[in-house]
């Protein structure tokens, strides 16, 4: 071939390889324009996934004596637990959760903890910070005292009453059940609860939540300008977290909570309302505390608008959507174990967790101080032309409650369609059976019909 043969053929080899360039660029730009639209565009959300059976291997490798803890990059972005899938070609079940902004994520001491006590402990999570009979027994003897002192000077008697409460008002038992007493999940059940606790005595103020000791000044001054009656300014109530509670069960809930929509290897949680009940507390013999059947208008009026504030709440304290991520975390890992989720995956045997070392030390203490607050209302009652002053001393316990049943009528299969196409996206979304953590953008039109 002469030289000018050459160059042609240099040309039209040169002009295919700029052809082919071209392609691929035009390719990448238009796979990149995809991707970018598909990930951080207003018409999706990110739903992020975990793999079981790898927190299985990563607890495997790290020591087989002695588990050391899981990396926090595992529960990245686990905002609020959804539920989970079950791959059986992989023989693996992945856990769900969206990222929600402003929100604390899963703590992998927490989700061991879950875990462990759904598929090992028969006792469901559970704290409680009781009075020491004894100080409840005290309060009746200052409230005498009180009435035969003699002393008609309100100021003189609510301070000396309030003084004496505090005194003899002393710690309160911390009881955890169901989960380890120095896990972070044992400490943070009782730091929400106390936290709760210091906004019902007005302590500790929560714009748009009246105080249950508010309320009960507010109630004391109503009943005496109506009926001329004043009631005992110490009162003891208990208020404590838990799913709302069916109609059945004295709650005001539509179902059985919580809820969950299933199909073809899909569970997703529907509803799972966190709510605040409450219920009088009465000395019925000495030192015996025990519930009263006699309602306490207040302290219901304060739970309802705690529940109803709820979601407010844990944006102002984190502490609180940790909470609600607890219960959520329990009602997904309850759903496993009642739908036999490791036999639809074919998985041989269940994963054991109880050598797990938590990456966090906590030392919850055996007792916390009790809390007490005073609060004096004044007004003028017109039907005698006189002034009138309430003081009142009221003291709460409680804590958290995590015991609630899963039952067939708890699913429904309304969304069958959406569920399975969701699951078609996490699987694929997927690269390989040995991922243990991936992010799958969904579209807003298909997570609102899954989620409600």
């Amino acid at each position: 071939m002469n030289l000018i043969g050459l160059t042609s053929e240099y040309r039209r080899c040169r002009n295919h390889i700029a052809c082919a360039l071209l392609l691929v660029i035009v390719h990448l730009i238009c796979y990149s324009t995809v991707f970018s639209q598909t990930d951080s565009s207003v018409g999706t959300q990110i739903i992020q996934s975990v793999s079981l059976r790898s927190i299985e291997n990563a607890m495997n490798r790290r020591n087989s004596l002695e588990s050391k803890p899981l990396p926090f990059t595992m529960f990245r972005d686990f905002s609020q637990i959804i539920g989970f899938v079950v791959d059986s070609t992989s023989q693996d079940i992945v856990l769900l959760a969206t990222k929600q902004t402003g929100l604390p994520t899963l703590h992998p001491d927490d989700f061991i903890v879950g875990y462990n006590n759904v598929f090992i402990d028969s006792n469901p999570p559970y704290c409680s910070l009781d009075p020491d009979p004894v100080d409840i027994n005290e309060m009746s003897q200052i409230t005498q005292g009180a009435k035969e002192s003699g002393i008609s000077d309100v100021e003189i008697v609510s301070e000396w009453m309030f003084r004496r409460l505090k005194q003899e008002w002393g710690t309160q038992k911390v009881v955890i059940e169901g989960v380890p007493k120095n896990s972070r999940f044992a400490c943070k059940m009782v730091e929400v609860d106390y936290h709760m606790k210091k906004i019902s005595l007005g302590i500790t103020e929560m714009d748009s939540i009246t105080s249950y000791i508010d309320r009960v000044a507010e109630s004391g001054v109503e009943k005496y300008i109506k009926t001329g009656v004043t009631e005992s300014p110490i009162s003891l109530t208990r208020f404590w977290f838990h799913i709302e509670l069916p109609p059945e069960e004295g709650g005001t809930g539509q179902y059985r909570f919580p809820t969950f929509s299933e199909a073809e290897g899909i569970v997703l949680i529907d509803q799972c309302p966190i709510v605040l009940l409450t219920e009088q507390q009465l000395l019925y013999a000495k030192n015996k505390l025990g519930n009263s059947r006699s309602s306490d208008r207040p302290a219901q009026e304060f739970a309802d608008e705690f529940s109803n504030r709820f979601a407010s709440v844990s944006r102002i304290h984190s502490g609180y959507a940790e909470l609600e991520n607890y219960f959520r975390l329990i009602a997904m890992l309850r759903a496993m174990k009642f739908k036999k989720c490791y036999e639809k995956a074919n998985w041989q045997g269940e994963p054991s967790f109880t050598k797990y070392r938590f990456t966090e030390n906590e030392t919850l203490a055996d007792t916390v101080t009790g809390l007490v607050n005073l609060r004096k209302h004044q007004t003028e009652v017109h039907r005698n032309q006189q002034h009138f002053e309430i003081f009142v001393c009221p003291v709460v316990c409680g804590g958290v409650d995590m015991n609630f049943p899963i039952t067939d009528s708890q699913f429904s299969e309304n969304r069958k369609e959406d569920l399975v196409a969701l699951k078609q996206l996490i699987l694929t979304a997927r690269r390989a059976d040995s991922t243990g953590v991936w992010s799958v953008p969904v579209p807003d039109s298909l997570l609102r019909r899954v989620l409600p």
